[in-house]
């Protein structure tokens, strides 16, 4: 087997690059989201550095020691159904668990509550407490449901007014609700075929 050549000294250290093919890594891409393994990149001689270029998206995704570093993995499924008004909410709230930004993913899913319930028919300009109860009076939040909920009100009110930092599991947990939520609301009937129209 041929060995990948050193090739380009670094800028301000002595350590040199290998380009092409390196040590097969397989992870998921945070840009297209593909499961994928690859050997094409680049690494520091010692190894401990590499980017690998996503075979889908050619994208570069970093390494250190092993572990993903930048980018991470978006959190949360891809839903296919949600209507053009949820979808760049929900993608949003994604991006933001991406980041790290915790606080604002969950700050963000309390307002897409009140997105949702707007979108399937309650009035505009309402409080947010209005658009909870609506949600449970029109039978979109499912049984057992309610508390989830309420955490993200809670959760959300608490960052909105009393400016709590919200960790990783908390916005997680947060998400695997909005996710449910949506996916009862928008996928399911999604997914059926368009019932024909009776003349």
């Amino acid at each position: 087997m041929t060995k990948t050549p050193w090739i380009a000294t670094a800028l301000g250290n002595n350590n040199s690059y290998a380009i092409g093919f390196i040590q097969e890594q397989n992870f998921t891409c945070g840009y297209c989201g593909r499961d994928i393994g690859t050997k094409i990149g680049i690494q520091t001689q010692d190894t401990v550095q590499r980017i690998y270029i996503c075979p889908m998206c050619n994208r570069a995704t970093y390494f250190e020691s092993g572990h993903v570093f930048c980018p991470l993995p978006r959190p949360g499924e891809t839903l296919v159904y949600l209507p053009d008004n949820i979808r760049p909410v929900y993608e949003e709230i994604r991006s933001a668990m991406q980041a790290g930004a915790f606080t604002s993913a969950v700050l963000l899913a309390r307002t897409l509550l009140s997105h949702i319930a707007v979108t399937e028919g309650a009035p505009e300009n309402k409080p947010f407490n209005f658009y909870v109860e609506w949600l449970d009076q029109n039978n979109h939040i499912p049984p057992k449901g309610k508390h989830w909920v309420s955490v993200i009100k809670n959760k959300g009110n608490d960052a909105a007014h009393d400016l709590e930092m919200i960790d990783s599991k908390t916005a997680n947990l947060v998400l695997v609700f909005v996710a449910h939520l949506l996916r009862n609301i928008y996928e399911m009937s999604g997914m059926l075929p368009v019932p024909p129209v009776t003349p």
